[in-house]
């Protein structure tokens, strides 16, 4: 699997280190970032359109600010895994001095981009004008979302996911997707499913999706998909 933008391609990668099985779970862990990542790509391009354009048509704020919220909580639930599950498991496989230095800067990267996440956050959950920012200052402020986050997937990509996969385990990638589905709860899947693979190439679409249980697809099918297709979204 590859993602427009993306240096990493899962499939072989890191099967003469790992064994099989730990290969596969690795593919599947890295499948799962990488289709987030393109997610996140996705809105970020969304949310620059509707900076600029956002004056120009204030009867589409309640559509912006919902596809905005989509896209914040799925960025905050992506870093909260990755800070207290898959970064502290990396951790613990390696002791080397640069790849210390590749999770530091992740989190540091976390660190610039989740407040800048806060302040767009503030302006557009308020009603037009009365946020700390609007019109060519939220623009600017997204512009610096933009850059920031794109900066660091790209990172994450290059060099964080490649530690992953060279060094994590089998078990170690099941107790990170334990801790990504505990912490995201059975009420967002609706919503999370029909999300992901929003804009996707069929072909990106089944990949992605085949990386969840059959009888979920079912249901994203007939219901999810649906229903997230009825409700507005951005510009």
């Amino acid at each position: 699997m590859s993602v427009p933008g993306s240096s990493v391609t899962t499939g072989t990668r890191g099967r003469d280190t790992m064994g099989s099985a730990d290969a596969r779970a690795g593919e599947q862990g890295a499948g799962m970032m990488l289709a987030l990542h393109a997610a996140f790509r996705r809105d970020l391009g969304h949310l620059a359109r509707a900076a600029e354009g956002l004056t120009r048509r204030p009867e589409r704020r309640a559509a912006v600010v919902r596809g905005w919220v989509a896209f914040r909580d799925e960025l905050h639930h992506h870093h909260t895994v990755e800070d207290t599950s898959l970064w502290p498991a990396v951790r613990r496989r390696t002791s080397a001095c640069a790849d210390a230095e590749v999770l530091e800067a992740m989190e540091w990267e976390h660190g610039i981009v989740d407040p800048l996440v806060e302040v767009v956050d503030a302006s557009l959950s308020a009603p037009a004008g009365a946020g700390p920012l609007d019109g060519s200052d939220l623009a600017a402020a997204v512009d610096e979302l933009h850059q920031q986050l794109s900066h660091h997937l790209r990172h994450e990509e290059q060099d964080a996911l490649p530690l992953a996969l060279r060094v994590l385990t089998a078990q170690d990638w099941h107790a990170n997707s334990v801790t990504a589905r505990k912490t995201k709860g059975l009420r967002t899947i609706p919503a999370f499913l029909p999300w992901l693979t929003d804009g996707r190439t069929a072909e990106e679409s089944a990949s992605t999706l085949a990386l969840f249980p059959g009888p979920l697809l079912a249901l994203n099918g007939r219901f999810f998909e649906p229903r997230y297709r009825r409700q507005d979204r951005w510009l």
